[in-house]
Formats: structure tokens, C-alpha cells, sequence
């Protein structure tokens, strides 16, 4: 008596259906992972931008004389300086953002937040610290399609100019922009989030 087996034809068809299972769950595996990683990765930007807010915020507040958002030669709300203590005690600090696609030149990488110490803002170069990266530099409309950098200066004051730091009656607002990707335009996998913050400096 003959026990009845699996045909050719049948092994081909299951073979082929468990083939396009397992590519179907390795896809969507793929498609979770990256998902995934990508979250992670704007968790970790913007925890890393909260960071440097919450350490802009405390130093200021501590500043002792002479905040001033518009002392450097970069564009206006750009970067700030102030004093940890009497300005004949000590030299000027200094926050601001790159002015450049790179950090070879200018006052660094247009997408890099510095801080740095010194009578004048050649001098803060020389002793910055990066505090936060992935800046959101100008409007996506000034934006060089050729290089995917920001046109530097913007075409016309105001225009594509997206200041950090507005100082106003002693009252400093400080407004970071981040995306993962600060020099392309914004998408649903490139989101920017934006951190707004004000402080008075206790001893002005």
C-alpha cells in the first residue's frame, strides 16, 4: 500500500508562500528598525538642544553686566555677550551660531551653537565649545540649491535671518530650532522642533 506524498508542484507553492511571508516580516522588521532609529535619533537632538538651553539659561542668569546680542560682526540675534562677573574682573563670554557650511572658516558651521571666552569674538573662536549642533540656520527659501547651505548674508535684512537671541527691557529670549537634517528642507522624516525660553539676568 502506497502512503500519498506532496507533489512537485505542491512543495514549489508552499515553498513560494513562506518565501513571501519571511520577505514580507523582513521588510516590515526593516521598515520598524528604521523607524525606530530615527526616533531615537530626534529624542537624543533634542534632548541634547533642552540640554543647552537649560545651561544658556542658568549661566545668564548668573551674568553680571552688559548683555549684548548685537557685539560681533555676525548678523543681528545671532550671538550674545555677558559677563560671569564684573567686566574689570574678567573677559566677556560669548554665545553664538557658525557663519559657515564648515568649520574651517568664518566663526564655524552655520548649524553649531559655540561658546567661547574673550574680549571680542576672534578671541571666543579661539577657546569655543560646541554646545549644540543641528541648528536650523536660515528660511528653507534662502537656501543655495547648488551646496544645500544657506545663502550668506541673507538677501536682504530680515529676510532669511533666523535669530537665536533677542534681548529686550533686560529679558532675553532664546529660541533654538533643531532638525536632523538642518540644511534640508522639512519632511515628515525630517521634523524640526523648536525651544523657546526667556530669562532675566538677576544681577543686571
Amino acid at each position: 500500500m502506497f502512503k500519498k506524498g506532496f507533489s512537485l508542484l505542491e512543495i514549489m507553492v508552499a515553498t513560494a508562500v513562506f518565501a513571501l511571508i519571511i520577505g514580507s516580516a523582513g521588510g516590515l522588521f526593516v521598515s520598524v528598525q528604521r523607524a525606530w532609529q530615527r526616533q531615537k535619533a530626534m529624542i537624543d537632538l533634542v534632548q541634547n538642544a533642552r540640554q543647552a538651553m537649560e545651561f544658556m539659561t542658568n549661566e545668564i542668569r548668573m551674568a553680571d553686566t552688559s548683555i549684548n546680542p548685537n557685539a560681533s560682526s555676525l548678523s543681528l540675534g545671532q550671538s550674545i555677550r555677558f559677563y560671569l562677573a564684573k567686566p574689570s574682573e574678567s573677559k566677556p563670554w560669548w554665545y553664538w551660531r557658525g557663519d559657515s557650511s564648515s568649520d574651517a572658516s568664518g566663526f564655524g558651521n552655520i548649524s553649531t551653537l559655540y561658546r567661547g571666552e574673550g574680549e571680542n569674538l576672534n578671541q571666543a573662536y579661539a577657546t569655543r565649545q560646541q554646545i549644540a549642533n543641528f541648528i536650523v540656520a536660515v528660511n528653507p527659501d534662502f537656501v543655495n540649491n547648488s551646496t544645500g547651505f544657506p545663502l550668506l548674508p541673507p538677501p536682504s535684512p530680515g529676510d532669511g535671518s533666523d535669530p537665536i537671541f533677542i534681548y529686550n527691557n533686560n529679558l532675553l529670549t532664546i529660541e533654538l530650532t533643531v532638525r536632523s537634517n538642518p540644511t534640508q528642507a522639512e519632511s515628515s522624516i525630517n521634523r524640526s522642533y523648536t525651544l523657546r525660553t526667556q530669562v532675566r539676568p538677576r544681577n543686571k
